[in-house]
């Protein structure tokens, strides 16, 4: 790499390393996007090669490098191999229950939608601007989080037990969790 070079790489448009020989500047940022690139960017001082190691669903995306003024583009596509883990969850009969996303923050192009059962209807959406509740089977006792995605019911029922099912969606990645809700009565 010569002297004068600048090389900064961006995920979603936040840099995430970049060498600076200039201003003999050579750093990785993996506390960026809630730490999800802790411990696992390897720079290459002398080719400018970044490396994501022990990547996972939330590493897909696009990629930018900037090296002077010339800009590339890569695109990272993970493929997660996951069994139909599913979260149970029990909660008694007029009580709230809170189903958790995962995230801690709703990213830009990123997509939230909820679902009863895995091919069922669709009862919540979100893009962390808009949030969508139709009118259903819950009428005003579900809650959307316009920042996680979370969806909590209120005053929850027995009809409410059952498979939910939430879908993350960005631009170049689809993740799903699963969620088996099961409602007690009360008991006296």
């Amino acid at each position: 790499m010569k002297d004068d070079h600048m090389i900064q790489w961006k995920f979603k448009n936040t840099l995430i390393a970049e060498i600076n020989n200039r201003a003999d500047r050579f750093a990785v940022y993996d506390d960026v996007f809630d730490g999800r690139f802790r411990d696992r960017l390897k720079l290459d001082n002398q080719t400018g090669s970044l490396t994501v190691t022990h990547t996972t669903t939330e590493h897909a995306g696009d990629y930018k490098l900037l090296i002077n003024r010339e800009r590339k583009r890569f695109s990272l596509t993970v493929n997660g191999v996951f069994g139909d883990a599913v979260t149970s969850v029990s909660v008694t009969v007029g009580d709230s229950v809170s189903l958790n996303s995962g995230l801690t923050e709703i990213q830009k192009g990123e997509q939230i939608i909820w679902t009863f059962g895995s091919k069922g209807p669709l009862i919540a959406k979100t893009d962390g601007v808009n949030n969508m509740i139709p009118d259903g089977r819950f009428g005003d006792r579900l809650k959307l989080d316009h920042q996680t995605g979370s969806l909590t019911i209120t005053n929850i029922r027995t009809t409410d037990s059952g498979l939910y099912e939430v879908t993350i969606s960005g631009s170049s990645s689809e993740t799903k969790h699963r969620f088996s809700v099961t409602v007690y009565a009360a008991t006296t």
